[in-house]
């Protein structure tokens, strides 16, 4: 069976939908427990009951909040070791009420979902909540196929890193999008090295050299979803690539704004592969970092049950306003350029579907990428 994300990763107690319906709990879709059997409804013979605890790398508690907002009113605790039990979902906040029976939010970047004793297992199954592994991949890691593009996995909160130590690099990096009503913005951090790389490349490694620090998970996507924390760690400098000034500002910014306020929030939940395509012999900076030649991105949606994928180049001197239609290929040719295979766990005939398939209406290819701003470096 495909690994496939699931309606029960959406977010939302009570959530709108991209189509407007009013998304049910995953813990009341757990205790309904219906089965459809032979074109008639039946109910289970068993209810199932998730829990929801603090994270390993919680010491002493949780707070439990009165709202889903970490302005609102604290209400009580999580303790280390301790369960509550999951009432719902709201953006990257679980509903739960403690051993007390005071109902609350949790923070989804400090805890986790246990999945209930005795629920039925779907074969393939990713990961159901941030901060675990499988949450931001879709079918699967990537695989290296060629020598060049062997990486290194670094697990960040709400994205994951496949990073080049050769390259000083990432070669993809991996995240979940969903859809947000009231987007709320973070001050802007600094950008700092990530001491778990042997690189440790340095922020002042860019100073000079005439390339941005360009983000492959976004800044303002991953802001807007996960919060603050999940933000100061797009900054580490494993998220980053020397990017050209004006396709950093212009272009490549317009299409991370479609991706976050147009296709995650129409269609509920988006999964993006992103990173940097190399020629044979790249260009480096003086600290040795290697500068691309293009970048791409790899968008996912299942809302209608079966993945589709848009698949999206754009070289360094791509900048201003482009025609999506022209920046559009297929997840097979980002194959050929990257030597990276895509989805390794889907099963094969849909794998092959979405790696060949043109892309259709859903995406808005007819759009034109518009940038908020003019390049620095002038028109």
């Amino acid at each position: 069976m495909a690994i496939v994300p699931t309606a029960a990763q959406r977010p939302g107690i009570g959530a709108t939908t991209a189509r407007g319906g009013s998304e049910m709990p995953r813990s009341v879709r757990w205790l309904l427990a219906l089965v459809v059997l032979n074109g008639g409804i039946v109910a289970a013979s068993r209810t199932w009951a998730a829990t929801v605890t603090p994270s390993e790398r919680v010491r002493n508690s949780v707070t439990v909040r009165q709202e889903a907002s970490s302005n609102s009113a604290v209400v009580g605790s999580l303790g280390a070791g301790e369960t509550a039990t999951l009432l719902g979902e709201e953006g990257p906040w679980f509903k739960v009420q403690l051993s007390d029976g005071t109902e609350g939010f949790v923070s989804k970047s400090w805890t986790k979902l246990s999945e209930p004793a005795g629920k039925p297992a779907t074969e393939g199954s990713p990961a159901i909540t941030p901060g675990v592994p499988g949450w931001d991949t879709y079918g699967g890691l990537p695989q290296a196929t060629k020598s060049s593009s062997k990486f290194e996995v670094f697990h960040n909160e709400d994205f994951t890193v496949g990073y080049s130590e050769t390259r000083e690099d990432p070669v993809w990096v991996a995240y979940h999008l969903f859809r947000v009503d009231n987007s709320q913005r973070d001050p802007r951090p600094s950008f700092r090295a990530d001491l778990r790389t042997q690189a440790r490349v340095q922020p002042n490694c860019y100073s000079k050299s005439g390339f941005d620090r360009g983000h492959n998970a976004p800044n303002y996507a991953i802001d807007t979803r996960y919060g603050p924390d999940a933000q100061r760690e797009t900054f580490l400098m494993s998220n980053i690539s020397p990017q050209a000034p004006c396709l950093n500002e212009e272009t490549w910014e317009a299409f991370e704004k479609v991706e976050a306020n147009d296709y995650a929030n129409s269609f509920g939940n988006t999964w993006t592969i992103t990173g940097p395509i190399f020629e044979s012999t790249p260009q480096t900076i003086d600290c040795g970092v290697q500068v691309p030649s293009a970048f791409y991105k790899i968008v996912v949606e299942e809302e209608h049950g079966t993945p589709a994928a848009l698949a999206v180049v754009m070289s360094q001197d791509v900048r201003g306003k482009q025609p999506l239609r022209t920046l559009v290929t297929t997840v097979k040719h980002v194959e050929e350029l990257t030597g990276l295979d895509f989805f390794p766990q889907l099963s094969a005939d849909i794998k092959a579907a979405l790696e060949t398939a043109e892309p259709d209406a859903r995406w808005g290819l007819d759009r034109t990428l518009t940038p908020s701003r003019v390049c620095r470096l002038g028109p």
